[in-house]
């Protein structure tokens, strides 16, 4: 049974960490949103999509990678030092919960990725996930991705390191 400790997470990036570290992100729908519908419906990943690029375009976060799955996402993303993450995330659920409809779970995981290699290791993983869950036979042939070579950077913003 979880306790309170473990229902809420912080979520603050420790105030050791360098700015722009990059961050493991995955955040899930209801399970009962998830038996009607899907995040990778046409129009639902679209938008959703659009809206990371759009935050990326800002200088809300730097997205390296972020993918989508029919009940999840994951991304790898830096977040800028003068907003704090949860903010970030939260802002960008509680818009697609208004104007998508979609419901989320009230948390996420989150996990700093902290050198290249474990950043390697990662991102082959979240790619592989439509591999794994029997959704694609190859991780190109999955549509439902950007990254960093995608998306345009923010205008006059150096992306985080």
């Amino acid at each position: 049974m979880a306790t309170d400790s473990t229902r809420r997470l912080h979520h603050a990036i420790p105030p050791w960490v360098a700015g722009g570290a990059i961050i493991h992100i995955r955040i899930r729908v209801d399970s009962e949103w998830a038996r009607h519908q899907s995040l990778v419906a046409r129009e639902v990943a679209r938008r959703l999509l659009d809206s990371v690029a759009n935050y990326h375009r800002r200088g809300s976060w730097y997205c390296h990678l972020f993918l989508l799955m029919p009940d999840h996402t994951h991304a790898l993303i830096a977040f800028p030092s003068d907003r704090p993450m949860s903010q970030v995330i939260s802002a960008w659920k509680s818009w697609h919960a208004r104007h998508t409809a979609i419901a989320w779970q009230d948390n996420y995981f989150d996990h700093r990725i902290r050198n290249d290699a474990e950043f390697e290791l990662k991102a082959t993983y979240i790619r592989h996930n439509p591999i794994v869950k029997g959704l694609c036979q190859r991780a190109e042939d999955w549509p439902w991705v950007v990254d960093a070579n995608s998306l345009a950077a923010p205008s006059g913003t150096p992306a985080p390191t």
